[in-house]
């Protein structure tokens, strides 16, 4: 009886717990990542892109829109 729940059981679990995860911690968790991709020929001006992706915003995001709005004060790196 109990090899017969206890795979189900372990699916529910790990799926309970990666959803926990995702609801938990990365739904709240913004990054700011600077990447140089030597691309451009040599002696050419640095030419810098700001990225944002899957923001996916819902009402009451207040920590969301605070750290969209810090974004307009990045000052780019060479």
């Amino acid at each position: 009886m109990r090899a017969r729940y206890g795979v189900p059981l372990s699916i529910a679990a790990a799926g309970a717990a990666g959803l926990v995860y995702s609801a938990g911690f990365e739904a709240r968790s913004f990054r700011l990542r600077r990447v140089t991709v030597p691309v451009l020929p040599a002696g050419m001006r640095p030419l810098r892109v700001l990225q944002v992706s899957d923001i996916h915003m819902v009402s009451g995001q207040r920590k969301k829109q605070r750290w969209l709005r810090s974004l307009a004060a990045c000052v780019p790196t060479s």
